[in-house]
């Protein structure tokens, strides 16, 4: 583990000759390194805790190259003792997940939620993989997360509600338990088109699909920073730009427009015709 966090250190401080030369010799310092932290994990098999405290970092600094050693070695390690392990699976179907194979992500949750039908982090991981996958079916993985929630996944709950549920809600979920807290959220979630068909699942659906691009787009650079007042919006988001706020509460934008003149700012205007 500790060489492959060095290879990867030398790696990034590499100049641009350096680099290259790496690279005419054949060599490879991510696939040197993916394989050094799948060997760590095979020696750790009880716990794989390295290859897994590598991957969930890469995950929360959104970091390409970190992600793809992750995977490299994730898939490596698959074949292993550790391959079998829960953090191990559920790490390796988030990084499938971010790399846009929510199909390969979905093979390896789906046993694993059924194997631990009370393990809150698993159902929602399996039922945002479902939701961001385009499928209605994350309804009950969801509720059942959001029943057997502990701290952690709560807190995680919160952020993804905190931009579209009322703060009364929001604030009387978090203080509720168990069937309590999936009674208050059904009752926020649960609306009806005029048809009278329900619309639960679409509304969840939609709203991981927005999650999923603001996360991916418009992540604010530093979170530390307080969140800009916005006219006629919530108070931000410490976790995206104004952008990514627009994104969770109206969706991609339908039309797009700039105006650049010398001496101007940077500007970029959205629109949504023919929405009311």
């Amino acid at each position: 583990y500790g060489q492959a966090l060095a290879q990867l250190g030398a790696q990034a401080a590499d100049i641009g000759v350096l680099a290259a030369f790496r690279k005419l010799t054949g060599v490879d310092p991510e696939l040197e390194a993916a394989t050094k932290l799948a060997t760590s994990a095979t020696i750790d098999s009880t716990r794989a805790e390295g290859l897994v405290l590598f991957g969930r970092d890469a995950l929360v600094r959104r970091d390409a190259r970190l992600l793809g050693v992750a995977r490299e070695a994730l898939r490596q390690a698959s074949g292993g003792p550790a391959g079998s392990l829960r953090d191990v699976l559920l790490l390796r179907a988030v990084v499938e997940r971010h790399f846009g194979r929510g199909d390969e992500a979905l093979a390896l949750l789906d046993p694993l939620a059924r194997r631990a039908p009370k393990d809150a982090e698993v159902q929602l991981e399996l039922a945002q993989t479902r939701f961001t996958s385009g499928h209605l079916d994350g309804l009950a993985p969801w509720y059942a997360a959001l029943a057997e929630a502990d701290s952690a996944v709560l807190a995680r709950l919160h952020d993804d509600l905190v931009l579209v549920m009322p703060d009364s809600t929001l604030q009387a979920l978090m203080v509720a338990e168990g069937a309590a807290r999936v009674a208050i959220a059904r009752r926020f979630w649960d609306v009806q088109e005029v048809s009278g068909l329900p619309v639960t699942a679409e509304r969840l659906r939609d709203h991981y699909l927005r999650l999923e691009i603001a996360r991916s787009n418009y992540s604010r650079v530093d979170p530390s920073s307080p969140p800009g007042m916005l006219r006629g919006m919530r108070d931000g988001s410490r976790e995206f730009d104004a952008r990514g706020v627009v994104v969770v509460l109206h969706g991609v934008p339908i039309a797009r427009s700039a105006l650049n003149l010398p001496g101007m700012l940077e500007n970029e205007s959205w629109s949504y015709p023919g929405r009311l």
